[in-house]
């Protein structure tokens, strides 16, 4: 069973059919909740960003309920990053502080898997960081999509 960081651009995509990722991230969130775990923080920010972002009544809402329902879907994490990751990362031009949460989980979990959709602020560089130095993997929804369908063929891929 993976532990699966998802980033609020992915889940927020399953609600938006103009999206080139919807029907990937429909389909990763289903697969998550079949045969894996979503990590969050303990605070809750994730998923105040998640209910933040997504509709009332569409795909995402539906299947983040049925994370928070079942017992052994989610896995809690801390959410702060230490003060020396948070500077590299200041210094490396990481410039959102709310995705900082979803790294500092993904630093924290079993599988060190981080999904996003975010390559503006996932730039390379910030990607090679989070690898070599906090050892999560970045990947975006198609490259993930391919890790969990056919595992040997993934690379840690960044849109």
């Amino acid at each position: 069973m993976a532990d699966w960081v998802i980033d609020t651009c992915v889940v927020a995509a399953c609600d938006d059919p103009e999206s080139p990722c919807c029907h990937k991230a429909i389909a990763l969130l289903v697969k998550v909740l079949d045969t894996g775990r979503l990590c969050v923080d303990d605070k809750r920010e994730v998923i105040k960003e998640y209910m933040k972002h997504v509709k009332p009544s569409g795909h995402a809402i539906v299947l983040v309920r049925k994370f928070l329902g079942q017992a052994g879907k989610m896995q809690q994490h801390s959410g702060r990053l230490t003060i020396e990751a948070r500077g590299r990362l200041d210094k490396i031009g990481f410039p959102d502080s709310t995705d900082r949460v979803f790294v500092a989980v993904a630093s924290r979990s079993g599988d060190k898997l981080l999904v996003t959709e975010d390559g503006h602020h996932f730039s390379p560089q910030v990607c090679a960081y989070l690898a070599e130095n906090l050892g999560v993997n970045v990947f975006n929804t198609a490259s993930v999509y391919k890790y969990v369908i056919e595992p040997s063929s993934a690379e840690s891929t960044i849109v």
